[in-house]
């Protein structure tokens, strides 16, 4: 009888048979339990489906917070971030009033007589021997001749005088230099730029290193190497670098090194070349090194005698 029952119209169902509905229908909710009174597991579909959607709603979680007096919206990340930059200006902010806390504290007692002792203490001196040596000086000033005491407070005054006149000294010295530095950079960088056009090499700044690490091991060993002279070792070096991979390459490769932009320039280089007769002659030769004048007192270097000594 209490089966029929069960199973009438309108009557409501039992547990054994809402457990049996629900692992049909491959529905688990956690605490379900089957006809017997045992515990449903979940399907393993159901249980992937489960994790996959608790994971995007873990990923999903957003977090509403006050920013300057305004509700945002902030995921997990960066509230943690935040938390994280809060903390960390909290206990700056904690340290530098602990600071400012000690500093004020030690100034009220330097200025406490009751604790104007402690604190002389604490910086390390001791209060008799300064009190001592304070009186004797009073009263050696007290017993002091009043034109002892004059000639005194004038030799003050003239040292005062004379350490401020050094430090303006010492400020219009210091103008001065940096006013011959910045002069005499410009005209150095102006030499180097005269060099690097006579030369043909383009005005850049690796080329401007090149140059002035030969100047510099110039100056090392006691020779003065000129802007000009320094470029036309730079030209060589780049001139034999160039050719050392341009010679050793293949014509494919070459193309893709050089590219488009410069192969045009050498293909009208070249067209100007058959067109214009006079571009083909060849110019008198630079004069020998060697017949330059030089300074007699300065040690300067030729680019022959430059070049071999750098090249041995």
């Amino acid at each position: 009888m209490a089966d029929t029952a069960a199973g009438a119209p309108g009557a409501a169902p039992t547990a054994g048979q809402l457990a049996a509905e629900n692992v049909t229908n491959n529905k688990f909710q956690p605490g379900q339990v089957d006809a017997q009174g045992k515990a449903i597991a979940p399907a393993a579909g159901n249980d992937a489906g489960g994790a996959t959607q608790a994971a995007a709603q873990e990923a999903m979680r957003k977090f509403k917070v006050k920013v300057d007096d305004k509700e945002v919206e902030v995921d997990e990340d960066e509230l943690k971030k935040g938390y994280t930059h809060s903390r960390a200006a909290a206990k700056r902010f904690q340290e530098g009033s602990k600071a400012k806390a000690q500093a004020e504290s030690f100034i009220q007692m330097m200025k406490d007589e009751g604790t104007l002792f402690d604190a002389i203490k604490k910086l390390g001196h001791d209060p008799r021997a300064l009190a001592e040596k304070y009186l004797a000086a009073q009263i050696q000033e007290e017993l002091m001749d009043p034109k002892d005491r004059e000639l005194k407070t004038y030799q003050q005054k003239v040292k005062t005088y004379e350490e401020a006149e050094a430090k303006r000294k010492e400020f219009l010295k210091q103008q001065e230099h940096e006013k011959l530095k910045s002069k005499y950079a410009k005209e150095f960088e102006n030499m180097f730029i005269d060099a690097l056009k006579t030369s043909g090499l383009p005005q850049t700044k690796p080329m401007v290193a090149e140059m002035a690490k030969y100047i510099k091991r110039a100056a090392d060993i006691g020779y003065q190497l000129t802007p000009q002279d320094a470029a036309k070792l730079v030209r060589e070096d780049e001139e034999a670098r160039i050719q050392g991979v341009v010679g050793e390459s293949e014509a494919e490769i070459l193309v893709k090194m050089l590219g488009e932009k410069t192969l045009q320039k050498l293909r009208d280089y070249d067209t100007k070349r058959v067109k214009d007769p006079n571009a083909r002659l060849n110019t008198p030769a630079e004069q020998a090194d060697g017949t330059r004048q030089k300074d007699k007192n300065v040690n300067r270097m030729t680019p022959a005698e430059w070049r071999a000594y750098n090249r041995k």
